[in-house]
């Protein structure tokens, strides 16, 4: 239960994208990580179109003050404290998670104190993620090659 008396939701409870965002600011993953662990399969054109998703878990996480982001502008800036009003437009705006330079500003997703704990906090597996990528027709995989 949280402060307000409402039953906070398990680990199962909660969405995929939920958990991926949990488990990302449980490692201290920029957004970039997070997308390559939502969608590892696939090219990085191919990722941005999971940021909508994935930036509404992070603005729900946020103000239910689980997780909190920081931002810097480069790997040698300090980061600062992403403040509450600016998240939902930061999480959104795909230039944050890449662009064909690199993301824009460096966004870390990090856990807050009010964080379930971090024993409970599991690696995400994706219930709806297809099966393994077939190979591409005449693509000899290491069991075809004869030594």
């Amino acid at each position: 239960m949280d402060n307000e008396g409402v039953a906070t939701p398990t680990w199962q409870q909660r969405s995929e994208e939920q958990q991926h965002v949990l488990y990302a600011a449980a490692t201290a993953a920029l957004l970039p990580d997070l997308l390559a662990l939502w969608e590892p399969a696939l090219d990085w054109d191919q990722r941005l179109a999971h940021v909508p998703r994935l930036a509404n878990a992070i603005i729900d996480l946020q103000r239910s003050g689980l997780i909190e982001l920081y931002q810097a502008s480069n790997t040698a800036t300090e980061s600062v404290l992403v403040e509450a009003e600016a998240v939902p437009a930061l999480a959104h705006d795909p230039a944050h998670w890449m662009t064909d330079e690199g993301p824009t500003i460096l966004v870390e997703l990090a856990l807050t104190d009010a964080a379930a704990p971090t024993a409970e906090i599991r690696v995400p597996c994706r219930t709806s993620r297809p099966g393994p990528i077939p190979p591409e027709p005449n693509h000899k995989t290491t069991s075809d090659t004869r030594h």
